[in-house]
């Protein structure tokens, strides 16, 4: 089964990992970037995220959410 299983991280699971969206994006939007269009795959709470396409390869492990929409 896939899905998002970690909700934790820490060594007594203190810091709670955002699942739900970050930067208005949730997992598996299409978007469209200068580097390419494609499905959100990871979103990293700096901003970056990896884009995949419709197939689940790899299009841009790390596109910048905050200068790269079009």
């Amino acid at each position: 089964a896939s899905g998002d299983y970690q909700q934790t991280k820490g060594v007594r699971s203190e810091k709670r990992i955002p699942t739900g969206k970050l930067f208005g994006l949730k997992k598996h939007d299409f978007i469209q970037t200068p580097q390419g269009t494609g499905f959100v795959k990871g979103k990293r709470s700096t901003g970056y995220f990896a884009l995949e396409n419709i197939l689940g390869e790899k299009i841009h492990a790390s596109a910048n959410i905050k200068k790269n929409t079009v």
